[in-house]
């Protein structure tokens, strides 16, 4: 963490706005109310778009109490990044104790996920603190899965954790993918399906909630968008395997 600490912090003094950081940051502190941030879509409220399927309350929310504590100044938001990518590397490290891991193997975890270059544009780009708060709570649903306390309270915690990832970018819909095989690695009986299920009824929850609050669902958003662009979109996705980490586009 020390290490990771060392190797970002220097650039978070000069931090600037980078691409739509002028929208999401910059502008975002003059929509209003905080109320907005969970009842409007996300890029329309920020910058008075019209519509949009971007739903993003939780990263939304943390952004508007910063602007408001420290004002619309880059290194704020960009020390925030800092901040939960190292928190995400403590997840990963007692997620590994938590998976009976040893200290050393957990430790190389943790500095493979600090140090993996597929996450520097998400620390170095204020406005991507959506994919590190969808990080935190997976790794945190990860470990509440991996836990052996109460099964009704593990059940609402995988649930509400879920649901905070999905709140935080949509991605989070397909977290049961990884509770599924989680629990039947370390539970028995009704565990294996109970905790998967809760995920899955947490994504439900959230694609209910974004079409109320954006009345635009994916699948319709989807259906939109030519084939050949999600074809580039998905292969800028993986880009960061052939390309050098600054050369890497959309390496979150």
């Amino acid at each position: 963490l020390c290490l990771t600490a060392a190797l970002y912090g220097p650039y978070v003094p000069g931090a600037g706005w980078v691409v739509d950081d002028h929208v999401n940051l910059e502008r975002h502190a003059e929509a209003g109310l905080l109320g907005g941030e969970w009842l409007y879509a996300t890029y329309e409220y920020a910058g008075g778009q019209a519509g949009g399927h971007v739903w993003r309350p939780v990263p939304s929310t943390i952004h508007h109490f910063l602007a408001v504590a420290f004002g619309r100044e880059p290194p704020a938001f960009r020390a925030l990044n800092l901040l939960v990518h190292l928190l995400n590397g403590a997840l990963v490290y007692m997620a590994a104790m938590r998976a009976s891991l040893n200290h050393r193997a957990s430790c190389w975890a943790m500095l493979a996920w600090t140090m993996h270059p597929a996450l520097v544009e998400s620390v170095a780009w204020s406005s991507d603190i959506n994919d590190l708060l969808l990080g935190t709570f997976s790794l945190l649903a990860v470990r509440a899965t991996l836990s052996e306390k109460d099964r009704t309270k593990q059940l609402l915690l995988v649930y509400v954790l879920c649901l905070a990832a999905c709140l935080s970018k949509e991605m989070g819909v397909l977290l049961f993918a990884a509770i599924l095989p989680l629990a039947w690695w370390k539970h028995e009986g009704k565990t294996r399906i109970s905790l998967p299920a809760a995920s899955l009824a947490a994504s439900l929850t959230y694609l209910g909630l974004h079409l109320a609050v954006t009345a635009n669902s994916y699948v319709a958003s989807s259906t939109s968008v030519p084939l050949s662009h999600v074809a580039k979109a998905w292969t800028a996705n993986w880009s960061w395997i052939l390309y050098l980490p600054h050369q890497a586009p959309m390496a979150h």
